[in-house]
């Protein structure tokens, strides 16, 4: 400021000086602080998005702007609920209140982008707000996590659902099921299912390969949908096996479902040109009465299930004597561990087998029995088939076996050398000790390899040819003769036949004791006995029980007939009088005494 003199004139000047070097320096490294938070803002891997206490956006980084598809200006004003879904938008009000009051810790949410596609993010958000002050807004972190959710639900959807068909798996029949049940119970309803398996799917995986049998089950499910309702289920349990759950039925509707699901599957499958057909067999079981629980009921379907594929395309529901029955069936398993031990319980009939030429015997089949202590006589068909799942087949095998060679040594030695078949099972034909365990009974019997004759059913060879034709063919390599039984049943084994070491194909009694009455099993049989000469086997025709069919064969040129006609099952004490007998009745039938076989 200027000093004047006492007329005014200027004779001086004052002035204050203060250092703002720190104020400068302060001002400068606000602006650089703000500058490297902005270009660290701009160039975060997070979105960052800050709306005001309306809830318009009023900044948003690049990051979260590329994010939604938008550009950072075309965001700024906008309120936050125009980049959300109907839901989306209700669950933001929902949260208004927390929202303003508190920190959000990371939760996941759902935003929808420009081009209309969902973008979730995990979102981390507090208030924009004094300590006492009104609420101004939020500022949020963003993550996106659509790729990572994204996979997990793919994830999830892979372990719950069958990769080749994209039906739900047996995981996902269980939680629904059990979700169903609990609906059901509240509402006094019922709930039902049913298990499905294919009849014969492998000898279509083994005649036509594995991509056709894939083709096949791909148009399963679909056939399967098409005759429930939208909030009924269809599920793949395992290969072959399948499962539908009906809810809210009753057990009329659950019959009139399974027969629409036994007609949808027996239309033929086209697959790569070709027309298959594949029979089904379904087992049911109905809530509360049948279980009410997952476990119980999808076990007392199976338990159905077996019992309906005894018969083959049928459907049946679960009873209480089934599962005594399963039940009864391991006691009788056990039991027949303990017959085997012994010599007093199981022993061997034989049903003789002739040529139609000149009616000469031509060998005998040899058949299991059981007389059980308190059971009594316990037919075949209630322990074979079950002693063939479990690893009983092998001692029981071995048993017939050596039964039977020792009986063929005793009438060979007597001067009839009469060949002996018996039928080995699947789990035999894979055995690779098999072909071992022949040659050592052989020579422990000191029996003809010659004398003995192996059966093997058709749909055997079909499950596994290649292994079935490389034991065969060790088996053959020792002198014994082999034969395809039950020919005819099979899906198809005409690729395999000519590779097969075999001697005999056996005619199933099916095709033969129909083919007086019906000109279509006739010409099966016809084509059989051709077949096999053609291929320089025998051929055998089983289920003979008439003189009209004896009659019929001999004029198609079959070779060998088996049946009742001929002779019932007798013990082995009982054949030689019986061919005694045979060789004197050239008319007819010799059939002998068999109140003792029984």
């Amino acid at each position: 400021a200027p000093l004047t003199d006492a007329h005014g004139n200027v004779i001086a000047t004052t002035g204050i000086t203060r250092d703002v070097s720190s104020v400068k320096q302060s001002a400068l490294a606000l602006r650089a602080s703000e500058e490297r938070y902005r270009r660290i803002v701009e160039t975060a891997f997070e979105g960052v998005w800050i709306i005001d206490g309306n809830n318009r956006t009023t900044f948003v980084n690049r990051r979260m702007a590329d994010m939604l598809g938008y550009s950072p200006e075309e965001m700024l004003g906008k309120p936050v609920l125009a980049f959300m879904d109907a839901d989306a938008q209700d669950a933001f009000v929902a949260n208004g209140d927390q929202r303003r009051q508190t920190h959000q810790a990371e939760h996941e949410f759902r935003f929808r982008r420009k081009d209309g596609t969902e973008l979730w993010v995990l979102l981390e958000s507090s208030a924009n707000s004094e300590a006492s002050g009104p609420y101004q807004g939020s500022l949020a972190m963003v993550t996106d996590v659509t790729e990572r959710r994204r996979t997990q639900k793919a994830l999830e959807h892979q372990a719950l659902h069958d990769a080749l068909t994209g039906l739900p798996n047996r995981l996902l029949l269980a939680e629904r099921l059990g979700q169903a049940l609990d609906a059901a119970g509240a509402a006094h309803e019922q709930v039902a299912v049913l298990i499905l398996d294919l009849d014969h799917f492998k000898e279509v995986n083994e005649t036509f390969g594995l991509p056709a049998g894939d083709r096949l089950l791909e148009q399963v499910g679909p056939r399967l949908r098409s005759e429930i309702r939208a909030e009924d289920m269809v599920a793949r349990l395992s290969g072959d096996e399948f499962a539908v759950l009906l809810v809210n039925t009753n057990p009329t509707a659950v019959t009139v479902a399974a027969a629409r699901l036994l007609g949808a599957l027996d239309r033929p499958f086209e697959v790569e040109g070709q027309h298959l057909d594949v029979a089904v067999s379904i087992g049911i079981a109905i809530s509360p009465e049948d279980g009410d629980d997952p476990q119980t009921l999808l076990r007392r379907a199976d338990i159905a299930l077996f019992v309906a594929k005894q018969p083959r395309g049928a459907f049946v529901r679960f009873a209480p004597e089934h599962e005594r029955q399963g039940a009864s069936r391991l006691a009788l398993m056990a039991e027949l561990r303990e017959a085997l031990q012994k010599d007093d319980q199981l022993f061997l009939q034989f049903q003789p087998l002739v040529r139609l030429r000149d009616r000469r015997l031509a060998g005998v089949e040899a058949l299991v029995r059981w007389r059980h202590p308190q059971r009594g006589l316990v037919p075949p068909l209630e322990f074979v088939p079950f002693a063939e799942k479990t690893r009983l087949i092998k001692p029981l095998t071995r048993w017939v076996l050596g039964c039977a060679l020792r009986q063929s040594v005793a009438w060979n030695r007597g001067g009839h050398a009469i060949p002996v078949s018996v039928n080995i099972s699947m789990r035999d034909l894979v055995d690779p000790e098999f072909p071992q365990m022949i040659a050592t009974l052989l020579h422990a019997t000191q029996a003809s390899p010659s004398l003995l004759v192996l059966e093997v059913t058709e749909s055997l060879i079909m499950t596994e040819p290649e292994r079935v034709i490389n034991t065969l063919s060790e088996l053959s390599q020792l002198g014994v003769r082999l034969a395809v039984d039950d020919f005819g049943t099979g899906y198809s084994s005409l690729a395999y036949l000519h590779r097969l070491p075999v001697q005999e194909i056996k005619i199933d009694k099916s095709f033969v004791a129909a083919m007086t009455g019906e000109g279509s099993r006739a010409k099966i049989v016809r084509a059989s006995v051709e077949l096999g000469h053609n291929l320089g086997l025998e051929s055998v025709a089983e289920g003979v029980e008439d003189a009209r069919t004896w009659d019929l064969l001999d004029s198609l040129g079959c070779d060998l007939a088996q049946g009742y006609f001929i002779s019932r099952p007798v013990l082995a004490e009982q054949v030689l009088p019986w061919l005694a007998r045979w060789n004197q009745s050239p008319g007819g039938s010799a059939e002998p005494d068999t109140t003792q076989a029984a």
